[in-house]
Parts: C-alpha cells; structure tokens; sequence
C-alpha cells in the first residue's frame, strides 16, 4: 500500500538518507528500528510531508505522491503520533481528540459539543481510554494524554499510523496495554510503523523489521525467528560484545564513621542507622570523604565570614542607584 522508493535526503554537510527503499503492507505492524542518528526519524518525517526528498518518491496504492506538508499527509490518512505528547492541558478530552475536525460540527454559527462528545467517547473507548471525555487533559497521566493523540489519528480514519517512539515515557503496564492495542488497531488493516528503541517491544508486536545505518536501509526482514542479537548485529555492524567486570563485594573493608548527626557530611539529614563501610567504591562515588568534615566546617566559617564583611560594606556604602535606597537616606527627586 505505501512504498518508499530510493529515497535521498541531504542537510548541510550530512546525508540523512541514501537510497532507502521501504514496503510497507496494510494490516501489519512493521518495526523501523536504528542507532541514534540512523536516519529514522527524517524517514517518517518524509513519509508525513514535513521534510521533501531530495531524490526517490513516496508511493500510495500504486500512484507516486508528492507531500508539501503535513495537512497532505492527513488528506491522505496518513498519521503520526509523535514522541512528545501534543495536547491542550485546558481543553477538554473531546476538544483534544476532536481538535483537527471541529469545524465539522459547525453549524448555523455554532458548535454541536453534544455530537463532538459522542463521537470523542466513541474514539475514547477504542482505544481504551477510561476517563470523562468532558474533563480537562491537565490532570492526566502521560499514557493517557498518548491514547488522547492515537485516538485523535483514529477519528481521521487513519489508514497509516506512525508511531515514534511511542513507549519512552511509559511504564511496564502502561507499554503492555499500548501494544495490545496496536494489535487490535493492526487486525482493522491498519498499517503501523514502529518506530523504537526497545528491541523486546519489537519482537513482540512487529511482522516485519527494517533497520537503518548511518542513513542506509541493512535490510527488511521478517519478525518470525529473529532474534534480538540478530537486529543489534544488523544495527551496529558487528557482534555486540559484554565484559563482565564481577561482582562489587559490599561487605568488605571496615566500618567508617556514622552518617548520624555529623558536621558537614556529604547526606547532612542522611537518616541512616546503620553505619557505612569505607569502601574504596563508595571513595570513589563521593559517599565517603577522607578529612571531609573538617575541611567543608573551615569552608563554611569562611563563607560566613564573608557574608558578614558584605552586609557591613552594603551598611557603610549603600547603593543610591536604587530609588528606594535613596528614600530611605533622606533624598528625593
């Protein structure tokens, strides 16, 4: 249904994107997945009309299409749900979810709220959203304010649902419900892009994966038998490699002075019990400090002693560029 034919793109000194060449079929959850700088995010901004290709062509049901801006991306049913959450805090669910098609509910000079609200909790209870489309979106969570936006791609009859990096600001439970529900939204015959990081959320809710490199498309390969070290492999170019460094012994070493009720400790209102170790892993992370107490009490009478020199120098000389200093010593304008 949408291809993405040799498509090149340029910016100052940088090529984004050479010659990627992407399908993409309804009804499927297809995974774009990439380093940082992969060229990930000017594919799908291509594919919404925000940047222009500099060579190749975007291909809708068989005919080359050319997308000046986002609006004729909409026109054509093409979604995207953005990594930053775009809502209006004041506004109402339904505002928010109806927002791009209000004026379809104008009529004679006035707006029908009782039909936007219909049809917002309608939007509402495909996605799963469990709150009164008639509150306001301020007092929501950030998985609820991204089902606000997928249900507003969903009230356009979104053919194609771009999703970037759709689960960054979710929890564990939060991310299950999203991907169940673009499983359903996928059984409609809706396309969905996926665009993440997280390669066991790929593995679990994508058909097809496609993996850029430095702008260059590695290869489409289907979900089914792949293994994560398979994509990381086709996304870095080699085998990803660990070190095991150990395990960190936090019981050696002996016992250091007590976090309780000492001067100008590193955790001054530490409530800690019991006392910690002198280990050389906490020396190093700034927990423990050699001579520390007596050089931070020597730092802050200094500091004191520095505060109180100025107040007599601001008594002594005071500043009658202000207008109210200059009042209070007698002058006037």
């Amino acid at each position: 249904m949408l291809h993405i034919c040799h498509i090149t793109k340029w910016f100052p000194g940088v090529r984004a994107l050479s010659d990627v060449s992407v399908d993409f079929a309804p009804g499927e959850v297809h995974a774009i997945v990439g380093e940082n700088g992969a060229g990930k995010s000017t594919l799908i901004k291509i594919m919404c009309g925000i940047y222009a290709p500099d060579a190749g062509e975007v291909v809708l049901d068989g005919e080359p299409v050319t997308l000046h801006a986002y609006k004729d991306a909409l026109d054509r049913k093409i979604n995207l749900v953005s990594q930053e959450i775009q809502v209006i805090p004041k506004s109402t669910v339904a505002e928010n979810i109806m927002l791009d098609k209000l004026d379809r509910y104008l009529s004679r000079g006035r707006i029908d709220w009782r039909r936007i609200n219909q049809d917002a909790a309608r939007y509402a209870e495909l996605v799963d959203l469990t709150v009164p489309v008639k509150g306001l979106v301020a007092g929501l969570s950030t998985a609820q304010k991204q089902l606000i936006m997928i249900a507003r791609a969903l009230s356009s009859d979104a053919r194609i649902l771009i999703m970037d990096e759709p689960t960054s600001a979710l929890t564990r439970h939060e991310t299950d419900n999203l991907l169940q529900l673009l499983r359903r939204i996928k059984s409609e015959g809706v396309t969905v892009l996926f665009v993440s990081h997280k390669l066991e959320e790929v593995l679990a809710v994508a058909d097809q994966v496609s993996v850029l490199r430095d702008g260059s498309l590695i290869g489409t390969r289907p979900i089914a038998g792949l293994t994560k070290e398979q994509i990381v492999q086709m996304m870095i170019g080699r085998d990803a490699r660990t070190l095991d460094l150990g395990k960190l012994d936090v019981s050696a070493g002996r016992r250091a002075r007590s976090a309780r009720r000492q001067p100008g400790w590193a955790l001054p209102r530490c409530r800690l019990c019991a006392a910690p170790r002198r280990d050389p892993w906490l020396l190093r992370a700034g927990w423990l400090r050699p001579h520390g107490t007596r050089r931070d009490s020597h730092r802050r009478g200094a500091q004191r002693r520095r505060r109180r020199v100025h107040r007599r120098q601001a008594r002594a000389h005071p500043q009658h560029g202000r207008q109210s200093v200059q009042v209070s010593h007698g002058l006037c304008l």
